[in-house]
C-alpha cells in the first residue's frame, strides 16, 4: 500500500512529536530549600470524655464571615459510645448563641469547629441532626483529633456517615428542645462538606459530586473563586483553631476544594474537619490552603435546605495535606505539595485576543478529570461560540522512574467538535499515561492553539477509483477487483473558504487470501487517545503518536476474510464530509 497527497498548497499537517528527555540538565530546577518543619511538642489538653455530663456548657469557635473566628455556645447533651466505629464515640450537643440563632444552627462548613471547656479540647463539630433542628449535632471527641495530630493510624472499621439514634438519645434532644419525640430525627449524619468550584459547568460539578458519593464522600458544590493559581507557598495570617481550612483537589482557573474549619494548630501541624476528606490515609500529598467566608447563608434560604451553609472563597497555598483519616485530616504548614500545573494559551484568530489560564492539580487521580475541565473552559473562553475551527497542541511533561519525559500532540477540530473534543482528547491522553506501567507522574500540561469561528475546514469529495481489472478512474459506486489487483484511489479535498483543492492518493494490493467481496470507505479520521492497559510508558507514548488526527483522511478497504487495508493521509485542514462507500466486487 502506498499513499501520498498532491497539492499546490503548503500542508499545515498536524505534527506529533515525542521526546524522552534523558539528560539531567532537562530536569526541573530544584525547589528552594524549605524551612525545617516544626514538630508539635505541646498538643492541646483534652477534656476527658468520661467527665462530660449532661447540661455542661462549652464554647465553640468558627468563622461566619471573613477570616476571624467567633465564639458560640455549646451545651453537652450526652455521649454516644461507639457511634462512629468500635472505640470511636460521638458527643451529642446543642449549639446556641445570638450568632448561631441568627443563622439557624450549624451546617456545611462547620466541620472541624473546635469546642472547649476551660481551654481543654472537648471535640470538633462533625455531625448534624439530618433533617432536624440544625442547632443539634455531634462532636468528634478531642482525643481522636489529637491522635490524628500526633499518632495517625489506619482504621479497619468502615466510616459511619450516618449514626442511628436510640429512642433515649432522641428523647434527650426532644426534652432539650421542648418538642415532641416524633419531631426529632432518627439519625445523625456527617455534615456535608461545601465543595467550592470555579471554572466548571454545573453538570461537571454534579458529576464529581455523584462520583464522590459512590465512595461515601458527601459534598455540596457551590460557586466560588480562587484567589491564586500559583504553585508557590503563600504567607498570610497564621492559621488558627476555628479558622477556615481548605483541602483542594485543584485551585486556580479550575477549582474543586473542600471547605471546613481548623481544629488544632501545633508547631507546623494542622488538624481539621473532624472527619475525612477523601479517606486516603497517609501519603495523600494534597494541597492545604486557607480561605475566607463570604457569607454564612441562614438555614432555609438560598437553596441550601434546612441548615446554614458557609460560602467561602479559596485562599492561598499554605502547605501539604499529609493525612486523611476517619476522624480528621492533617496538614503540614510550609511543606510544598507536589502539584501538576495546567496552563493554556489560546489565540482567537478573528479578534487577535489570547486567553490564558492556569490550574494547579493536587491529586494525580483527578488530573484527567480536571484537565478536561481546564481545556474545555479555555477553548470556550477563547472561541466564545458553540462551533468553529481549532488547532490545539497539548504538551505533557512528567517523570517516570527518575527520568523526565515530554511529548506533544497537535490535533485539528471543526464544527461542534471544536468546542468539546479537545478537552476529551486531553483527558484520554492523561488517562492513558496514568494507566501505563511506570509509574509516571505528570508534572505539567500546557495547551496552546488557535481558534476561529470561520469555516476553516475542507470537504471530502467522492473518491475516484480504478483497479487492474477495471482500469480508468471513475466515481462509480462499484469496482471490480481480483486477488493481486492494485487498487488506486484519488480523493479530492476542497477547502471551503478559498476553494483550494488537494488530492489524496493511495494504492492498495488486494491480498491473495481474501475470501469474498468487500468495500472501500473514505472518511475524516477521528482520534481515539485511549491506549490499552499494561503497556510501558514508551509503548503508550508511541501508541499515542500513531492516533489518526482530525486533519487526516482515512482510506480503508475491508474484504471478507478479516482483511483490512488502511491509508491515513494528513491534509492541510480539518476535514468534514460523508462519502458513500465503493463496493468492491471480487471476480474469480
Amino acid at each position: 500500500m502506498r499513499a501520498q497527497v498532491r497539492t499546490t498548497l503548503r500542508l499545515r499537517a498536524a505534527v506529533i512529536t515525542v521526546t524522552v528527555a534523558m539528560a539531567a540538565l532537562l530536569l526541573a530546577a530544584p525547589p528552594a530549600a524549605q524551612a525545617a518543619i516544626q514538630k508539635c511538642t505541646n498538643p492541646p489538653a483534652v477534656y476527658p470524655i468520661d467527665q462530660l455530663t449532661d447540661g455542661m456548657q462549652a464554647t465553640g469557635w468558627t468563622v461566619l464571615h471573613g477570616t476571624q473566628p467567633e465564639s458560640f455556645g455549646v451545651k453537652i447533651l450526652g455521649v454516644l459510645p461507639d457511634a462512629i466505629a468500635p472505640g470511636d464515640d460521638l458527643i451529642l450537643v446543642k449549639a446556641h448563641g445570638a450568632n448561631i440563632d441568627a443563622i439557624g444552627g450549624m451546617g456545611p462548613g462547620f466541620s472541624g469547629s473546635p469546642v472547649y471547656i476551660n481551654n481543654e479540647l472537648v471535640g470538633s463539630v462533625s455531625y448534624g441532626l439530618g433533617d432536624g433542628d440544625a442547632h443539634y449535632g455531634a462532636l468528634t471527641p478531642g482525643q481522636e483529633l489529637v491522635d490524628v495530630l500526633m499518632n495517625p493510624r489506619a482504621r479497619t472499621a468502615a466510616s459511619a456517615t450516618r449514626v442511628s439514634l436510640t429512642r433515649a438519645d432522641r428523647r434527650l434532644v426532644a426534652n432539650d428542645a421542648g418538642t415532641a419525640l416524633a419531631t426529632v430525627g432518627t439519625s445523625l449524619t456527617q455534615i456535608p462538606m461545601p465543595l467550592a468550584v470555579a471554572g466548571v459547568t454545573d453538570q461537571r460539578a454534579t458529576l464529581l459530586q455523584k462520583r464522590l458519593a459512590k465512595q461515601g464522600i458527601v459534598v455540596e458544590p457551590y460557586r466560588s473563586s480562587s484567589s491564586t493559581s500559583s504553585s508557590q507557598l503563600s504567607g498570610g495570617d497564621p492559621m488558627v483553631p476555628g479558622g477556615v481550612f481548605t483541602a483542594a483537589l485543584s485551585y486556580g482557573s479550575v477549582a474543586y476544594a473542600g471547605i471546613g474549619t481548623t481544629t488544632i494548630v501545633c508547631g507546623d501541624y494542622v488538624v481539621a474537619f473532624g472527619h475525612y476528606f477523601l479517606f486516603q490515609g497517609a501519603g495523600l500529598d494534597g494541597a492545604m490552603l486557607d480561605g475566607n467566608v463570604v457569607a454564612t447563608i441562614p438555614a432555609g434560604t438560598g437553596g441550601f435546605g434546612g441548615t446554614p451553609f458557609k460560602i467561602a472563597n479559596i485562599g492561598g497555598l499554605r502547605g501539604t495535606l499529609d493525612q486523611d483519616r476517619l476522624n480528621g485530616v492533617r496538614g503540614v504548614l510550609g511543606k510544598q505539595p507536589p502539584l501538576t500545573t495546567l496552563t493554556s494559551s489560546i489565540e482567537n484568530l478573528d479578534t487577535g485576543q489570547t486567553h490564558t489560564a492556569t490550574t494547579q492539580v493536587a491529586l494525580p487521580r483527578y488530573l484527567p478529570f480536571i484537565a478536561e475541565d481546564h481545556v474545555y473552559g479555555s477553548v470556550l473562553a477563547a472561541l466564545d461560540a458553540r462551533r468553529g475551527t481549532d488547532w490545539i497542541t497539548w504538551t505533557v511533561n512528567g517523570v517516570s522512574k527518575g527520568t523526565p519525559f515530554e511529548f506533544s500532540i497537535t490535533n485539528a477540530y471543526t464544527g461542534y467538535n471544536a468546542l468539546f473534543r479537545p478537552a476529551y482528547d486531553v483527558y484520554a491522553t492523561l488517562r492513558s499515561i496514568r494507566n501505563a506501567e511506570g509509574p509516571a507522574r505528570v508534572t505539567s500540561v500546557h495547551i496552546q492553539g488557535t481558534v476561529t469561528g470561520k469555516a476553516d475546514y475542507a470537504l471530502i469529495h467522492k473518491p475516484r477509483t480504478q483497479s487492474t481489472t477495471q482500469p480508468g478512474f471513475t466515481t462509480g459506486t462499484t469496482l471490480d477487483v481480483r486477488r493481486g489487483d492494485t487498487v488506486d484511489v484519488r480523493v479530492p479535498v476542497q477547502q471551503v473558504s478559498s476553494g483550494d483543492v488537494s488530492t489524496a492518493v493511495a494504492s492498495f494490493t488486494i491480498p491473495s487470501t481474501v475470501r469474498g467481496s468487500g468495500r472501500l470507505e473514505v472518511y475524516a479520521s477521528r482520534g481515539y487517545f485511549y491506549t490499552r492497559r499494561n503497556m510501558t510508558l514508551d509503548q503508550t507514548i508511541a501508541a499515542l503518536q500513531k492516533v489518526p488526527l482530525g486533519n487526516d483522511l482515512t482510506i480503508e478497504i475491508r474484504m471478507r476474510g478479516a482483511h483490512t487495508l488502511r491509508a491515513v493521509i494528513p491534509t492541510a485542514w480539518p476535514l468534514k464530509g460523508n462519502v458513500k462507500e465503493v463496493d468492491l466486487h471480487l471476480l474469480k
